[in-house]
């Protein structure tokens, strides 16, 4: 796609779609844009005395932006830098011979070749390993909010760490040179593996392999005495299914359309398979008692029913939720009206949340077990609700959940004092659970007040339980 205008290819990234989109490439003596639609090739950083040099270069979402993520083994550093105007806006310096970085959460994970480990960073600046034992960890591919793929050239492994537990499970052991790594759209993995020249598919759950380009020109032999991995050979898939290349044997850029992209449409299948049933939160209750925690910081013992429900009003996909006390389930604690839609402009999986009217007895008994009897929502339309704006959350599949949340600063109000304040929730689902954690924050972000001091983690229950009757004993 891009041959002559290039130095030393190495990581490159993503970011826009259609003629917007950008493709970032680290060429170890600038950060470079590309626009896929021309062909043209700009600065978005040169070295010029900044710290760069950069190796890799990711991208990531921080303070509600887009950023850039770069990597530079030359220097030690890793800086973070806004697209649109180079501005460097983090530099963390110090680390030992750092490859690919991926941001999650805010945090970052860095691969430490120098070290052997994969090094977390929060937003604070604090540092742990959450993985050691590597030959030369150097790419990274999140594939979980709390799981990341790391390539290993020297060992040719790929492996699967959990960032919370230290886990670290072998997928593949028998390649190479494994370098840059993606997680495609079906969770397969595509990878460039600079030993064989080859840029390959495969299947994490099978170690499977298929070849996606034959003969590619990669894995240029380092001079002396720099590291093997000198130039890293990276890739990384455009929102249209595009996956572009770094070649650093002949410092160009190639594209490849062989992976079909994700789609909005079948994200929402799979979240609404998922979403319907029967909840509880008592083995996180448990463990609570076990481990100590005081009863008033412990979240309530709760049951929650979700159900489809025939609500046009409401769109195709509405769907009624109903919490219960668990020690007294004649008592309703909370009613909700999901309905979701694809986000016309944005094309995300969308969540409408529709709350019921506050001091509204008379409408709160009526609907009462509607999970049961679906009718008792006959002729419920969204004016019937309390609504406010900004308050929908946004989901994006993760891979093994879709994690979500609301946009932060979106939906704001009053508290009951008069305090400008705005809601964050924050939630996720998997085929067997949903969990959530809300709060309250003043404007500046700042926390205005909590309800739980942990996130309510719901365990799907495979069989449909009646309304009435007690749970099983806590």
């Amino acid at each position: 796609m891009v041959a002559g205008q290039l130095t030393a290819p190495g990581g490159v990234t993503v970011l826009g779609t259609g003629p917007d989109a950008r493709v970032y490439i680290a060429d170890m003596f600038s950060l470079r844009a590309v626009t896929p639609a021309t062909g043209q090739v700009s600065y978005v950083l040169p070295v010029n005395g900044q710290g760069g040099y950069p190796a890799t270069v990711s991208h990531g979402r921080l303070d509600g932006r887009d950023v850039l993520i770069t990597g530079s083994w030359f220097t030690g550093n890793v800086q973070i830098i806004d697209p649109t105007s180079g501005t460097v806006l983090r530099t963390e310096t110090g680390f030992a011979v750092p490859y690919d970085v991926a941001m999650v959460d805010g945090s970052l994970l860095v691969a430490e070749a120098g070290a052997g480990q994969v090094t977390l960073v929060d937003r604070e600046g604090g540092r742990r390993a959450v993985a050691t034992g590597f030959e030369f960890p150097a790419g990274l591919a999140p594939a979980t909010e709390h799981a990341v793929y790391v390539t290993d050239p020297e060992a040719g492994t790929i492996s699967l760490v959990d960032t919370k537990t230290r886990a670290v499970r072998a997928v593949a052991n028998s390649l190479q040179r494994p370098e840059g790594i993606v997680v495609l759209p079906d969770r397969t993995l595509a990878l460039v593996d600079s030993g064989a020249q080859a840029v390959y598919r495969l299947d994490p759950a099978t170690g499977e392999r298929s070849v996606i380009l034959a003969n590619a020109a990669v894995g240029l032999i380092a001079p002396n005495p720099q590291p093997a991995t000198w130039i890293f050979n990276d890739l990384a898939q455009a929102p249209n299914g595009t996956l572009y290349v770094t070649s650093d044997v002949n410092a160009s850029l190639l594209a490849l359309s062989t992976v079909e992209p994700a789609t909005p449409a079948a994200d929402l299948a799979r979240f609404l398979s998922w979403w319907s049933g029967d909840y509880d939160n008592l083995a996180q209750v448990r463990a609570q008692e076990s481990a100590g925690m005081p009863v008033e910081e412990r979240n309530r013992p709760t049951l929650l029913y979700i159900r489809k429900v025939d609500l046009p009003a409401f769109g195709p996909e509405a769907y009624y939720a109903e919490w219960r006390d668990a020690t007294e389930p004649s008592t309703i604690t909370r009613q909700r009206i999901y309905a979701f839609e694809i986000d016309p402009v944005e094309g995300r999986l969308r969540l409408n949340l529709h709350i019921w009217p506050l001091g509204d007895a008379d409408f709160r008994e009526r609907t009462a077990g509607a999970y049961l009897e679906p009718s008792k929502l006959d002729g419920v339309t969204p004016a019937d609700m309390t609504g406010l704006a900004g308050c929908d959350v946004f989901f994006r599949d993760t891979g093994e959940r879709f994690a979500g949340a609301m946009e932060k600063g979106a939906c704001a109000f009053q508290a009951p004092d008069g305090t400008p304040v705005y809601s964050w929730s924050q939630m996720t689902l998997s085929p067997t659970q949903f969990s959530y954690l809300d709060g309250w924050f003043h404007r500046d972000g700042k926390l205005f007040r909590r309800f739980t001091t942990e996130w309510y983690v719901f365990d799907k229950r495979s069989s449909r339980a009646p309304l009435p009757g007690r749970p099983p004993a806590l």
